[in-house]
């Protein structure tokens, strides 16, 4: 057999076999970053940032899920409005489907980290666990936050709130 046909065979088999993988064991974090291509850029007018969602076919995101913050505190942003599901049901609830973008309105600096979180959902109304990005504001690089560094930084907030008022007022 040709070396171009193994490769055609190959190319063929490939995704067939990563599908059933992912339907027996669960979806990756791989996975799930494939089903929705999260980007960012700065503004034109530098001031905030753009965000950008690919979102794959078959899957869609909740417009009230997608959440910014820096420093643990909300920033605002402004996103088009989405397609509403069941509008007799629940006339609030909004879809993005294909893509979806928002804009960060308010000044940031441009050093330190911003957290985007997201929860992405299929037809069948099942979710995936949401989904915690960091931002470095300086370079706009993107990493994906595990439990435990969601966990740490629950911890860290945790640990000063508890100390705030008052516990340092004799040093």
């Amino acid at each position: 057999m040709s070396h171009s046909r193994k490769l055609r065979n190959l190319l063929v088999i490939l995704p067939i076999a990563a599908l059933a993988t992912t339907s027996a064991f669960g979806a990756t974090p791989d996975d799930l970053d494939q089903r929705v291509k999260f980007s960012v850029e700065r503004d034109d007018e530098s001031i905030g940032l753009e965000l950008t969602w690919i979102i794959a076919p078959k899957s869609f995101l909740y417009r009230d899920t997608i959440k910014v913050t820096i420093d643990g505190r909300p920033l605002r942003m402004v996103s088009a409005p989405g397609l509403r599901v069941h509008p007799s049901i629940s006339p609030t609830k909004e879809i993005y489907r294909g893509i979806a973008m928002a804009n960060i309105i308010e000044d940031i600096p441009e050093k330190g980290e911003i957290r985007v979180t997201y929860q992405r959902c299929e037809q069948n109304a099942t979710c995936d666990p949401p989904v915690t990005q960091s931002i470095d504001l300086e370079t706009l690089s993107i990493h994906r936050l595990d439990e435990r560094e969601l966990s740490y930084g629950r911890f860290q907030r945790a640990a000063i709130a508890h100390t705030l008022p008052g516990s340092y007022a004799h040093l």
